[in-house]
């Protein structure tokens, strides 16, 4: 293994290169040793991480199919809801018409009774 440099800002003193033949000092076997552990701490952290935002993706893709559907029906209900005023319109068009009639039948009758004739 090759001994890497140090990161910036490391409380580790640099090691000094070994010759492939010297055993490595204790102190140094314990520095790799704690950055090792600190290492698959980091490695666990980022898996961590990464199944989180998973799941989060999970959850937005759900979301954006919801937000297609509920467009879908709001689009559907926006025509329903056109459909609807129109025939609104037309019965109240034809609301007006019988009542006008009835009006005119009325006053009819009125004049009718008003000269004497029979209904």
């Amino acid at each position: 293994r090759v001994p890497l440099p140090p990161l910036r800002g490391s409380s580790q003193p640099p090691r000094r290169p070994r010759t492939p033949d010297s055993k490595p000092p204790e102190r140094e076997i314990q520095h790799l040793e704690k950055d090792d552990a600190e290492a698959a701490a980091v490695l666990e952290d980022l898996d961590a991480f990464r199944q989180s935002l998973e799941e989060q993706d999970m959850v937005l893709t759900g979301l954006a199919s919801r937000k297609a559907e509920l467009q879908h029906l709001l689009e559907e209900s926006r025509h329903e809801a056109k459909e609807l005023s129109q025939a609104l319109a037309s019965l109240e068009e034809k609301e007006e018409e019988v009542l006008k009639n009835e009006d005119d039948e009325l006053q009819l009758q009125r004049a009718k009774q008003a000269l004497g004739l029979p209904d």
